[in-house]
């Protein structure tokens, strides 16, 4: 499902998710709050924006944009080798955003 206002999920956490990766019995899993797991999901939500969202966001975002015969890569230009360098030498791109980026879907 869609969220509001053009955001998109991307994943969700389950006890069953939790159980498995750490090898928990089900009485193990059943001490898991609810409470526990909003926070696990916070917790994993920002660790994801702060360290991986943004390095893959253009790759996946290229990827499934070429299947669909879709290309954002401008035309090359005729610039100068010194443009050129000047180019090269840019930074990636950082979200405006002090953390990377504020997720806006629950």
């Amino acid at each position: 499902m869609d969220c509001e206002d053009g955001f998109f999920p991307i994943t969700s956490v389950h006890r069953l998710d939790i159980q498995e990766a750490l090898h928990l019995s089900d009485e193990q899993a059943a001490k898991i709050t609810d409470g526990m797991m909003r926070e696990i999901a916070r917790k994993m939500a920002d660790d994801y924006c702060e360290q991986l969202f943004w390095d893959h966001l253009p790759m996946i975002v290229e990827f499934v944009a070429e299947r669909e015969g879709i290309s954002f890569t401008e035309e090359p230009s005729k610039e100068s080798p010194a443009d050129a360098l000047k180019e090269s030498s840019r930074t990636p791109y950082q979200p405006a955003t002090e953390r990377g980026g504020e997720r806006k879907c629950k």
